[in-house]
């Protein structure tokens, strides 16, 4: 919610922290945007676009990357089951020296 606050008051100086929720509660209320909640994460928003896109953390940085390429495709053996939403979070390490806090950066 800092980020949010900070950029937010580059455009709108006298702005307040309490505006800025009443905003994003009215936008999610109308589905135009959504909390994405992941363990050890601030709270994110994103828009919805109708598309589920799954993430990448690194375990190292804790910075969020999205997956390119869409959703998995996901086989139920349950055949009367029917799926309503997806969260997929994908766990790894930055490669090369593009993560901001691995201490060895020279491997392949």
């Amino acid at each position: 919610m800092d980020e949010i606050l900070k950029l937010s008051k580059e455009v709108i100086p006298s702005i307040g922290l309490r505006t800025i929720y009443r905003n994003i509660d009215a936008l999610i209320d109308d589905s135009k945007l959504a909390r994405v909640d992941y363990p050890g994460q601030p709270m994110r928003y994103e828009f919805v676009t109708g598309h589920e896109r799954p993430h990448i953390i690194c375990t190292t940085c804790k910075k969020v990357f999205w997956m390119n390429g869409g959703m998995p495709k996901i086989e139920i053996e349950e055949p009367d089951f029917n799926i309503i939403g997806v969260e997929l979070i994908l766990y790894g390490n930055c490669q090369k020296n593009s993560c901001t806090k691995r201490e060895d950066k020279s491997f392949s």
